[in-house]
């Protein structure tokens, strides 16, 4: 099995259906019904959610504040199809993106520019305006053409968070914030997924209040393992409590071992 077999077929088993569009219902994005998830935290078992229901709605950018790594975590896995339920049911009525920091599916041995071709093919887009918006968004070089092994972690984690942007999703999922110290890029980067949010929405979960989107239009809190939801993000930051816990990137949580047990079928 080659690099773009491999990588076809760790996204294909991160967005249900294979990247199949999928158009939404104006009413939700994501629904949760009576979700129950078990995890571990610190070497112990752990219930993290227990009948967890919420619906994250169509047409709203929705910024979600977690008490906790583990939650958080826990909550983009379930999101984007990484984790099942030990119970309950998860509809997603969109075509949902992978978490925008994540960066499993870059082959070493593989170029920028491979990457970004089978990333393109995977769901159906145009190859050469995904290069080129990626390489233009990036503001790269020659680089484009090295084998990620050869380049800086920056790079690699520029070429992850782009990538997604190339591509046309009902809704973004970013887990926490994007670790980029490039402010140049950054600020690129936000006006073009400000242009993406015209006709698509994006869920950010993070733990910190630091990092957070500014399109936000409403707040959601995840606290001992239940959501509520604010009609503004004001609201929800006047009521949260940062817990001092950093999210990890899904690359290392995959690396380190499953945040969450896998227990049952789920309804994916």
């Amino acid at each position: 099995m080659n690099a773009f077999t491999r990588g076809q077929t760790i996204l294909r088993g991160l967005v249900p259906g294979g990247g199949a569009a999928v158009r939404p219902p104006p009413s939700s994005n994501f629904v949760l019904d009576e979700v129950a998830l078990a995890g571990r935290e610190h070497g112990r078992k752990v219930q993290i959610f227990d009948s967890l229901s919420a619906v994250f709605p169509r047409g709203r950018n929705v910024a979600v504040l977690a008490d906790g790594k583990l939650a958080a975590e826990s909550l983009v896995r379930l999101m984007t199809g990484m984790e099942r339920p030990k119970s309950g049911r998860i509809s997603r009525n969109a075509r949902m993106s992978w978490p925008m920091r994540f960066a499993g599916y870059l082959f070493s041995d593989c170029t920028l520019r491979e990457n970004t071709l089978f990333l393109a093919r995977l769901y159906g887009e145009d190859t050469r305006q995904v290069a080129t918006f990626v390489r233009d968004l990036m503001e790269i070089g020659p680089e484009f053409d090295k084998k990620v092994s050869e380049v800086s972690q920056e790079i690699k984690k520029k070429l992850a968070t782009t990538i997604v942007l190339a591509i046309d999703f009902d809704c973004y999922i970013l887990d926490g914030t994007v670790a980029v110290r490039d402010d140049a890029f950054l600020d690129r980067w936000e006006r073009v997924l400000e242009a993406r949010l015209q006709m698509s929405d994006v869920i950010q979960i993070t733990t910190r209040r630091r990092g957070m989107l500014g399109c936000h239009e409403m707040g959601a809190i995840l606290k001992d393992g239940k959501l509520r939801f604010y009609a503004t993000v004001a609201a929800a930051l006047d009521q949260f409590v940062e817990s001092g816990e950093d999210m990890s990137s899904i690359d290392e949580i995959e690396a380190d071992a499953p945040a969450a047990d896998a227990e049952g079928d789920s309804l994916i």
